[in-house]
């Protein structure tokens, strides 16, 4: 009797050891199944955030080789090199030097102005002390002639410009306007007196003189002609100076124009 309650309390302790060992594995198995399962999970994630990365870097790398092209483009920019200009868009090249338009006469007026291309007023301190001081104007406009041969267009323009003023104060009207004209359509367009084109001041001059000679279908249409021209935008003018120009041409036709 003894002997079998002995083998029942060691089957007892056997039983309950063999499941405590079985408990415990199943432990250890859960443990490492739920480990390996975070594992994967910080695998997967690993291997997404190295994948965001390449692309990340891919995508650096074609913005760089973009934004490389596009400085070298800029740094010398060609009208091919871009989408054409059209009737709905303008393409503007600004540097600290110049700015550049295309189509070519696209604006009304500027932001910047470039260096004009004008003659030292020192050249001409003989004429305007005759015209100013003396009032002198026939001797003004000897002195500026031997200028207004200069082989310097601005010097030249800068001359002829002045004579004309001479001889407009010296009751010769007709001659005045004849330089007048001859200054608007002049090749030395490029010429700028006080910033301003030789060839707009020139238009300007020769709509005073008709207005003074009271001349008025030939005063009308040269100031509609004056209008038309710069709202094309022929002569690069700032803001101030376009609006100046436009006023005045309004006022000489007499009536309301379309901007």
């Amino acid at each position: 009797m003894k002997r079998l309650t002995s083998w029942r309390n060691s089957s007892r302790k056997t039983a309950i050891l063999f499941l405590g060992i079985a408990a415990f594995s199943v432990i250890v198995l859960v443990w490492m199944g739920l480990r390996l399962v975070r594992q994967d999970r910080a695998l997967e994630a690993q291997r997404l955030e190295d994948k965001r990365e390449a692309a990340a870097d891919r995508i650096a790398a074609a913005l760089e080789k973009i934004l490389q092209e596009e400085e070298r483009t800029l740094a010398d920019p060609q009208e091919s090199d871009f989408v054409p200009a059209g009737k709905d868009r303008i393409l503007v090249f600004a540097d600290p030097a110049v700015i550049r338009v295309r189509p070519k006469n696209a604006l009304l007026y500027y932001p910047v102005m470039p260096p004009g291309n004008e003659a030292s007023p020192l050249l001409f301190t003989e004429a305007e002390r005759a015209e100013f001081q003396e009032q002198n104007y026939p001797r003004a406009v000897n002195v500026l002639r031997s200028l207004a041969g200069s082989k310097d267009a601005a010097v030249r323009v800068g001359a002829r410009l002045r004579m004309a003023r001479n001889l407009r104060k010296a009751g010769q009207p007709a001659e005045a306007l004849k330089i007048y004209q001859q200054l608007a359509g002049d090749p030395d367009s490029e010429v700028t007196v006080s910033g301003v084109a030789s060839d707009l001041v020139a238009r300007r001059a020769r709509c005073v003189l008709l207005e003074e000679m009271a001349r008025g279908e030939e005063l009308r249409q040269e100031a509609l002609n004056l209008h038309a021209d710069l709202t094309n935008g022929r002569w690069r003018l700032d803001r101030a100076s376009y609006v100046y120009y436009s006023e005045e041409a309004v006022g000489w036709v007499g009536g309301k124009l379309e901007p």
